[in-house]
């Protein structure tokens, strides 16, 4: 993580330009450091850059604690499910914003959703629209799980490849959700840079909300658009997990958790031609510590999530290394080791060598 701070840089990006100057824009920069300085309501030390516009020619990198956004995604993505205690907090929130149901055109739904859009005005007076799908919940969501085929991703315009069954079953949806948007869109009089965008989701509803990011991005390069997910599986390989990345950029977050089986697919070493292997994840990676618990599915859940994002002691964030960077690591230091035992044995040839010659020679 970069400490926290605030640089300006002039336009195109590069010679730094001190604080001093602009002092006649001092009401806007005032009011970017207060927001960037406020309370961070979650302990998860996960902080962004943004790039905030303060003149012509100038602009400001400020900081972005990501504590609330966390703590605010994981509440819509637990209440995107569709158990009793989700659905009440749904219409709990239903109360206080608007509350869009969305649905798959899948079989086994049983008129159940597929996850929900939601609108609300902050307390900033900023239009929040945040997008939530559930994880696995039936037979169809693990078929979906299972069809790990390549796919093209042609029909959300980016190059590359995704998993097959997500990609299917985020296109089962993608048209009531652009409908739903649109639909908010006009009856508040908002263009897509008036509109936050939150996407999230937790495990299967990561995976169709890093789908949606992506879309929704590609089709509307204005908006103000971040993504966080919860224990996601990989989605796209890798040259279109290089074109999300670049579409979010500094707006995408990907928790998950040590030892949870399901962060760990779909395979990322290519294998078998590649056909459903070589995905690859999106986004700054947060690792959190295993659960203490000898059931595996206590990595994966959603509630230990919320409990970290929501609590009120500091949560450590782990060190990660990918299975190949472990692996080098192991293979340098074993190199690093026989190397040390060679020299030892070589250093103690020659002082021998050096003794019985001097001894007898």
């Amino acid at each position: 993580m970069q400490a926290a701070g605030h640089y300006m840089y002039a336009k195109p990006l590069g010679s730094l330009i001190y604080l001093e100057r602009r002092m006649f824009k001092i009401g806007k920069l005032a009011a970017v450091l207060l927001l960037s300085a406020s309370a961070i309501f979650a302990d998860i030390p996960v902080e962004m850059h943004d790039l905030v516009d303060i003149s012509d020619d100038t602009f400001l990198v400020s900081p972005r604690s990501c504590g609330a956004l966390i703590r605010d995604a994981s509440d819509y993505a637990s209440a995107a499910y569709n158990k009793p205690e989700s659905i009440v907090d749904r219409n709990r929130m239903a109360q206080a914003e608007q509350v869009f149901n969305f649905y798959a055109t899948t079989q086994e739904r049983d008129g159940q959703s597929a996850g929900f859009i939601s609108y609300k005005v902050d307390e900033l007076g900023r239009h929040k629209i945040t997008i939530a799908f559930h994880g696995t919940e039936c037979s169809s969501d693990w078929l979906t799980n299972l069809y790990a085929m390549k796919k093209s991703g042609e029909s959300i315009g980016i190059d590359g490849n995704f998993h097959g069954g997500f990609l299917d079953r985020y296109l089962q949806s993608r048209d009531v959700i652009r409908s739903n948007i649109d639909s908010i869109m006009k009856n508040n009089s908002l263009g897509y840079d008036d509109v936050d965008f939150c996407v999230t989701g937790h495990s299967l509803g990561g995976a169709l909300a890093t789908l949606a990011a992506a879309d929704i991005k590609k089709a509307r390069p204005d908006a103000s658009l971040d993504l966080v997910t919860f224990n996601s599986p990989r989605v796209a390989d890798k040259a279109a997990a290089e074109i999300i990345d670049s579409l979010l950029e500094d707006h995408s977050i990907r928790l998950w958790r040590k030892n949870d089986i399901v962060s760990m697919v779909s395979l990322g070493t290519q294998l078998f031609f590649g056909y459903f292997t070589g995905f690859k994840h999106v986004g700054l990676s947060v690792a959190l510590a295993a659960e203490e618990s000898w059931n595996p599915l206590k990595h994966h859940s959603l509630s230990a999530m919320k409990r970290d994002a929501q609590s009120d002691e500091p949560v450590q964030i782990l060190q990660h290394k990918g299975f190949w960077t472990q692996a080098a690591d192991i293979a340098a230091t074993i190199a690093e080791g026989v190397k040390s035992i060679a020299e030892n044995i070589t250093s103690g040839f020659q002082a021998a060598k050096s003794y019985w010659g001097g001894l007898f020679g």
